[in-house]
């Protein structure tokens, strides 16, 4: 009794330390190699360059939206649900004319970028008509020069299909060509990772074909394609480079189902690992509870899908939590049937996709949206989990040889022991009914007495 109290007591305080470890790492934000500069009333002096260095535009910018006056706005902020506006920074440039490159993951759902009352580019179709205006989540990287003095800055937002607008994320100004070789680079990074994912899936197919444990393997491979598209999408730079024509809602849309389906699939998968069929349960319910978020994001409005699916981080984040406690309390029973490198890599994975969900999340209520996590920890959750069922699968093989090796011994010593049975027992019989029979043959005469060895050496023999 005091063991298993002991027991739990321990798997308590090492649960404890990971719900604050996850939690404290999903509140503090990304260190960042850009160096932030701060606007005070709309105003930035932008240093001299000094190596490969990018700037984050922050603090108060001036805002002017219809009918209203402008005011100060803090960036990055949600600024408004839907309408347009226009944000201004004046960029105070001591040095001769420079060319400057500028990029934001998304300012609203479209954008026209100005200096200098000149248009500099646009991400989508910029009107402050509703009708008029055509979202986009297209990331662009736009070029300008930086003249001696005062350079004004302007950024048009029109917005009206998502349910935040605003420069609410981060904004990047970098000497030509710093910002354009980092967008490449996470192209190339996404699409390593979209490319192993798949390779993942597959592999996981392969498996399903020879393992006894088909299901768990199909269903895993299905979770690996659907976070395979979502995180590509996720990311929404990647996808743009296959797919340059992409609609908005279409997008945004596709993005939330492939992670609900995913983490249906991924709770499916090892829902039968679980210990009680009370979790089992649970596990199945939360399997059609993300079966049913899908159909709904299919056909109910976006402003009315969003909110539902940022509500799912912490339903996620609190069944992973939870996954974790269970592997936790059952860690030394499962070692019976599975190495210890598996159980551990399982916790692991678990750990780091609830920190993915809960990052992104508070990232979400901050505004503080320009590094997201959730691409990287599915993918790291992925790699582990492979590792962890190609470990199992190749246990499972290693136990069913020993077993069949067994058999064969087995039959082979049973084997020995008839012959030996054969030898020393019936054989010894056959002879001594031999030698006797001979006897009476060579006597010519009947000895009733040895008839009767005869007969009950025989019976002994059968």
């Amino acid at each position: 009794m005091s063991e298993v109290k002991g027991s739990m007591v321990g798997t308590a305080g090492w649960f404890a330390l990971i719900l604050l470890v996850v939690s404290l790492t999903a509140l503090a934000p990304i260190p960042s190699n850009s160096q932030a500069l701060t606007a005070e009333h709309g105003i930035i002096t932008v240093p001299q360059l000094d190596g490969n260095r990018r700037f984050s535009l922050e603090g108060d910018w001036l805002l002017k939206q219809p009918g209203e006056e402008e005011h100060l706005q803090k960036v990055p902020s949600v600024a408004w649900k839907q309408g347009s506006g226009t944000y201004s920074l004046t960029l105070l440039w001591e040095g001769g004319p420079t060319q400057f490159e500028f990029f934001t993951n998304n300012v609203g759902t479209s954008y026209e970028l100005w200096l200098n009352e000149s248009l500099v580019g646009s991400s989508g179709r910029y009107s402050p008509v509703a009708e008029q205006s055509r979202p986009s989540a297209k990331p662009l990287i736009h070029e300008f020069v930086l003249l001696p003095g005062s350079n004004v800055l302007q950024v048009k937002i029109s917005n009206f299909v998502h349910p935040r607008a605003g420069l609410w994320e981060k904004v990047y100004l970098a000497s030509k060509p710093q910002l354009s070789y980092r967008y490449q680079k996470q192209v190339a990074i996404d699409l390593f990772m979209f490319g192993q994912l798949f390779l993942f899936s597959l592999l996981q197919l392969s498996l399903a074909i020879f393992s006894t444990k088909k299901s768990s393997h199909v269903w895993f491979a299905l979770g690996i394609m659907m976070v395979a598209l979502g995180n590509i999408m996720r990311n929404n730079i990647s996808i743009y480079t296959l797919l340059p024509n992409l609609d908005y809602l279409l997008f945004k849309r596709a993005q939330i189902i492939t992670y609900y389906l995913a983490s249906g699939f991924f709770i499916y998968a090892f829902h039968k690992r679980f210990p009680s069929s009370t979790v089992i349960l649970l596990a199945r319910i939360f399997f059609w509870g993300c079966i049913t978020m899908t159909v709904v994001s299919l056909f109910l409005p976006y402003e009315v899908i969003y909110p539902l699916a940022i509500g799912f981080f912490p339903i996620m984040f609190l069944f992973l939590m939870y996954r974790v406690w269970v592997q936790l309390g059952t860690y030394r029973s499962s070692l019976l049937h599975r190495s210890k490198v598996s159980a551990i890599l399982q916790i692991i994975a678990d750990i780091l996709l609830a920190y993915g969900m809960s990052h992104d999340f508070v990232g979400i209520l901050l505004a503080r949206y320009d590094v997201q996590m959730i691409p990287y920890m599915t993918y790291l959750y992925v790699a582990l989990y492979t590792v962890v069922l190609a470990r199992d699968y190749i246990l499972a093989d290693k136990q069913t040889e020993e077993a069949k090796n067994q058999i064969i011994l087995t039959a082979a010593h049973q084997k020995q022991q008839l012959a030996n049975d054969l030898h020393d027992g019936v054989a010894q019989m056959l002879h001594a009914l031999d030698f006797m029979t001979e006897g009476l043959l060579q006597s010519n005469h009947i000895d009733m007495k040895i008839l009767q060895t005869i007969r009950n050496t025989s019976k002994d023999a059968t």
